[in-house]
């Protein structure tokens, strides 16, 4: 689904040089590493967010999607495959006022789906959907705007999600919730890559960034 290849990136000095990797259909990676080493850099590279967004003072190597560079073409090139959530501003991902708004503009920009279905299966996950629909981002806490820009990506049938610490500030239960529907995607076929402190999933396949290379365990 993806590959990195060769990539260095550094801002005014190195994060990570000559790092190779591939995800596969049904990876669940979890990106660990020391503050600063450049986790949440590596998620903004592979989702296009890098360099198209901000870039560093050193970008070399590529990271394709299906032989087609990440790097080089810009992010609407692979909508709605790409799925980002970042730490903070999860709103700024978000077009629209309220939820129910995004379903119908989804609707309308991928005509042949029926996004009724996947409302139906991200529903009996996290029921609390129903009460989120219509209410306005400007009234919600953090954790429900998360939540609303995972449905989003869900409805759009994304295929690759990078997450940067979205376990951040959840409840144990609502942790496992999450992580509950983070196997359902990887069970359908998607690829995770979740960057996060948190206690995770023992099952997760290990990268980490560790003296400015990436180690696969």
């Amino acid at each position: 689904m993806l590959e990195i290849d060769d990539l260095t990136f550094g801002w005014r000095t190195i994060l990570f040089r000559h790092v190779s990797a591939r995800l596969n259909p049904g990876d669940f990676i979890w990106l660990q590493g020391e503050n600063g080493c450049g986790k949440t850099t590596l998620l903004q590279i592979m989702s296009g967010m890098i360099p198209h967004f901000s870039r560093g003072q050193v970008l070399e190597g590529d990271v394709r999607i299906e032989n087609s560079s990440v790097l080089v073409n810009p992010p609407k090139t692979f909508f709605p495959r790409i799925a980002y959530l970042p730490c903070r501003n999860p709103e700024f991902y978000l077009f629209n006022e309220t939820l129910e708004q995004e379903m119908h503009l989804i609707q309308a920009m991928l005509p042949n789906m029926d996004i009724s279905i996947r409302w139906s299966k991200i529903f009996r996950f996290f029921p609390v959907l129903e009460s989120l629909a219509q209410k306005i981002y400007h009234n919600m806490n953090p954790l429900e705007i998360r939540l609303v820009l995972m449905t989003v990506y869900y409805l759009q049938n994304a295929q690759l999600y990078f997450m940067d610490e979205v376990f951040t500030g959840l409840s144990y239960a609502q942790c496992d919730l999450w992580i509950q529907f983070l196997m359902h995607l990887v069970q359908d076929g998607c690829a995770v890559v979740i960057a996060t402190h948190e206690f995770f999933y023992k099952k997760a396949l290990v990268w980490k960034i560790q003296d400015q290379t990436l180690v696969i365990n």
